[in-house]
């Protein structure tokens, strides 16, 4: 049986295990959240100005192969990745790749002044589906990266190496095992202000 895990799944995964699986089950309505909220107003704002920058149309195959400097917004040209890894469907929109001098730079935006695991783990997510997608840039230097979207500071960043690769490989692991009831999700360590337990709604 095919699963798709998504990018969002690993933040949303990292904060609470029970409460991710209750969202993804139904049990739980997703509401935003005013941080949530703005950064998606800040995302907003970063495509609309990307655009503006670049009035006629990118063509995503001839930036990948082309590796000239330079950055492009997925989310704005209305770019989708889907990639196969194993039973596993991954599906994820990045939120900025840059080419510079030392290679292609996978950059993911947050509202956060700190850059959480989960949010380290979307950056490799990306990292890894563009990889599968596009054996070649397995010889390009890759560099997962989180920024904070209002200052554009990087909060963090890593080569993408094999280890990152495992590391981002055994998180979306977890999360098809506990979507397909295999293992359990770890309690929440919230409780009480985070989510109703099964069977207690």
């Amino acid at each position: 049986m095919n699963v798709t895990v998504r990018a969002s799944d690993l933040g949303s995964f990292d904060y609470c295990q029970e409460k991710w699986l209750a969202m993804k089950q139904g049990r739980v309505a997703f509401t935003p959240s005013p941080q949530l909220e703005a950064g998606a107003r800040l995302h907003r704002s970063l495509d609309e100005q990307f655009l503006a920058e670049h009035p006629h149309s990118i063509d995503f195959e001839e930036f990948i192969k082309g590796e000239q400097e330079g950055n492009l917004r997925p989310q704005a040209t209305r770019l989708r990745f889907r990639a196969q890894l194993g039973d596993i469907q991954l599906a994820g929109i990045p939120d900025e790749l840059c080419y510079n001098q030392r290679g292609l730079n996978i950059i993911e935006d947050k509202n956060s002044l700190r850059a959480y695991d989960g949010y380290k783990n979307q950056a490799r997510f990306y990292c890894l589906t563009l990889q599968l997608l596009y054996p070649r840039l397995a010889t390009l230097n890759m560099y997962s990266m989180v920024r904070n979207a209002a200052s554009m500071q990087i909060l963090w960043e890593e080569p993408y190496t094999a280890e990152s690769r495992n590391t981002v490989i055994s998180e979306i692991h977890k999360l098809r095992d506990i979507l397909m009831g295999f293992v359990k999700p770890t309690p929440c360590k919230h409780l009480p202000t985070c989510v109703p337990r099964q069977g207690d709604t």
